[in-house]
Parts: structure tokens; sequence; C-alpha cells
């Protein structure tokens, strides 16, 4: 069926429901989520062989091997597309071809441990040689620069078209993470260290932020499908606050509006052209467990899709899990939680298609806080009390994807004696 007469239809339904008004009348559709998921135990994890302040005892055979252990089946890279495929004066891309043989090496390794379905997420932009930067997420100002910002959008579009050439089994992208935050996305001019007051002028608009979003993917779904038609891109993935159902709408509606993709002779108002996969981040934020009041916010979010016409799309959760805060005796709770996540997603969200782990390991080096050190289900094998082990929540993961009898010595590979 057609979008316009899905939207006739609806407009017709929509008078059918005014007497029902006050008891909240939502739109419904007879929905099919058939597709494949056969990659739902994800996984979530950087490659500390990339360098650049990274953990380097998490190396690409470590992740490999765990990544098997623990019945694998979808893996979400954090790829730095400016240090991969950096681009010269005349903005041709030079790819780093060493950086590029590192992620080969661990792709390589995942699909030999059983992964079958990758996800590149994008940490840094590209950016021209005549525009320094401040930060790897500065996106150009579609007002005051609006010239940059669409050579911005070319070089990322070059980039990415790289990347499918090289990584051709990587079939499905990010092109930015949790906007929502606003050290994600900014003006040139913000600086990661500096106060809210001295960056409030490099901050855009949610109005604006969704719209500039919603350009990145349509631009990156040009370049990923020129190459692969059946690559995918999802939304930027989205934080899983309260306000997430908001933000979401937000971006529809900045598809709707007919104002966008910026820089084309014509506009495109169907969300297929921008995203082909739905995406967010639905941590419990301080709940040791799932809830009905948690289920409650992941229903009204995918509910804006329906909403909007676009209901039967996949939904990806590309991070989730919770911090012990190196408490050890929070673990069996932590387990516990997610085999009642495994459960609710199963029983009642057959709209997700992939769930993806934050993280594998804990920090041994990375000093980031004591809440993203310790989110790990794995203790870094260069631990130096708990070097290699797996926590109670990896054993429980392990046992649900792979069968409560699989044998998980694999997971105790790197214990140091």
């Amino acid at each position: 069926m057609s979008k316009k007469w899905k939207k006739i239809i609806a407009s017709i339904l929509s008078v059918c429901c005014l007497p029902m008004m006050f008891a909240g009348c939502k739109k419904t559709n007879n929905i099919s989520y058939d597709f494949d998921k056969s990659g739902f135990y994800g996984l979530c994890e950087v490659f500390g062989e990339m360098g650049g302040g990274l953990d380097p005892g998490i190396t690409n055979e470590w992740i490999a091997d765990m990544a098997g252990a623990l019945g694998t089946k979808s893996f979400r890279m954090w790829i730095s597309f400016g240090d991969l495929y950096p681009v010269d004066e005349d903005d041709v891309v030079v790819p780093n071809r060493a950086k590029i043989a590192l992620v080969r090496d661990a792709v390589d390794r995942l699909k030999a441990a059983g992964v079958k379905d990758f996800l590149a997420m994008s940490t840094a932009f590209v950016y021209p040689k005549d525009y320094p930067v401040t930060t790897g997420y500065v996106v150009p100002d579609p007002y005051e620069e609006y010239d940059m910002y669409l050579r911005f959008m070319e070089v990322q579009q070059k980039a990415y078209i790289e990347f499918v050439k090289d990584f051709p089994e990587v079939e499905y992208f990010e092109p930015a993470n949790e906007p929502e935050m606003k050290s994600c996305i900014h003006k040139n001019g913000y600086t990661h260290g500096g106060t809210d007051l001295v960056n409030a002028s490099y901050i855009y608009t949610q109005y604006d932020q969704v719209r500039i979003l919603a350009d990145l993917c349509w631009y990156t779904t040009k370049a990923v499908q020129s190459v692969n038609p059946n690559a995918k891109v999802m939304n930027p993935s989205l934080c899983g606050l309260t306000t997430t159902p908001d933000y979401l709408n937000d971006i529809y509606e900045a598809i709707e509006s007919g104002a966008l993709p910026a820089g084309q002779e014509k506009s495109d108002t169907d969300p297929d052209n921008y995203f082909q996969v739905l995406n967010w981040h639905p941590y419990t934020f301080g709940s040791d467990t799932v809830t009905d009041a948690w289920l409650q916010l992941q229903q009204e979010t995918y509910q804006v899709a329906i909403d909007h016409d676009d209901g039967g799309k996949p939904v990806w959760f590309t991070e989730f899990g919770w911090t012990d805060w190196g408490e050890p005796t929070r673990q069996q709770t932590i387990a516990d939680a997610y085999v009642g996540f495994f459960d609710m997603v199963k029983a009642e969200m057959p709209w997700v298609q992939t769930v993806m782990i934050f993280r594998l390991t804990t920090l041994a080096t990375q000093d980031i806080s004591l809440g993203e050190n310790n989110f790990g289900i794995m203790y870094n094998k260069d631990d130096p009390l708990y070097g290699g082990q797996p926590k109670a929540a990896a054993l429980a993961i392990a046992k649900y994807s792979r069968g409560e009898n699989a044998d998980l010595s694999g997971l105790y590979k790197y214990v140091k004696d």
C-alpha cells in the first residue's frame, strides 16, 4: 500500500476515533514483524588496538574470543571515519591503510567467531582540510556556513563509499551517537572541557539538530546504498530518556516538512530514504531491573513510528546494560536483570530485531568514571585482581544465547593463574 493511501485511511480512522478521544485513541496498523532475528544477541566494544588513548588491553583477538564464547551474532563497532578516511585539499579521500588494516583484522576475527551482522557507528566525522574543528563532533552551521555544511555532507559520503568498498560485510551504519547529549553534535567552537556558559553559543537547538541528523541519514543512505543496495542506515541512537519519543517525533516532522534534504533540488519526505532501522538506547537509569514503566516508555517510542506511518520498521537497541560501580556484590543482581530484559523484549517487543550489550569489558588503564569503567560483563584481562574473569552477567548471557548446558570454558581463556 502506498504512503498516500495509508495517510487517507489514517485520516478516516482518526474521524472514526473521535468519540473515543478521551479514552486515548492511537493509530494502530496490522503490522508484520517477520524480519530476520538471527542476529538478536549483540555486543558493543571499542577496538583498543586503534590507539588514541583507548585501553590497549582490549585487543582484537580477545574481543573476538569472548564474543564467540558469549554467542554473539551482531557487533557494534566504534569507527572514527575522520581517522580512517580523511580527505586532502581537494576533498579526495586519502585512506589510512594502517588503521583500516586493524579494523579488517577485527572484522575477520569476529566473523570467524560467529558474528554475522556488523554495525559501523561514526565516532568522529570527516572534515575538509580548510575547516579546522575544535572536536570530532562538530557540524558546520547550516545557516552561517551553508556551503561548508554541504561540503561536510559530501565528504562524509565519500568516506562511507570507501568504507563499504573495503568492508562489504558491514551492512549497517549509524552516522552519529546519542545526539541528545550536546557533546555529541554541536557547532565549531564547542570544547569538551568547556563550561556550559562557555559552550552555550555553540549548541544547536533541537529544531536544528534533528534536521542536521536527518540530513546525515539521507546523505549516508545515498552513499552506502550506491555501493551495496542491501546496506541499511539507522537513525543516530537516541538516549532512551522520557523525552526520547518527542525527539523521535521531531525527526519525523523534520522529514515530513518538505524542507529536506539540504542542497537537493527536490524534497524527500519518505523516512525510508533517511533510515531503514530505528535505534535507541533503552537504559533503565537507576533501576536494577526492567519495569512496567520502562516497557511503556519503549512502546511509546515505537508508537511514534507507527503514528508516522513507519510501523513495521525494525528496532536495534544498540546499547543496553548496567554498571556494577565496581561492587562485586551487585553482579548477580545484574545477571538476573539481563535475563529479565531478554524475556521482556522477546515477549513484549516484536519490533526489536537486535539488542547490543554495553559493554564487553571493564576498563583497566583508561579511566573515564566509576560508572563507565564498570559496565563490562567481563573483567579486563589486565585487571590486577580479577584479570580475564567473566562476571555473573557474562555467564547468564552466554547461557541465554547458547543454551543452559553450553560449554562456557571459552569465557575463562584469559583468566590469570
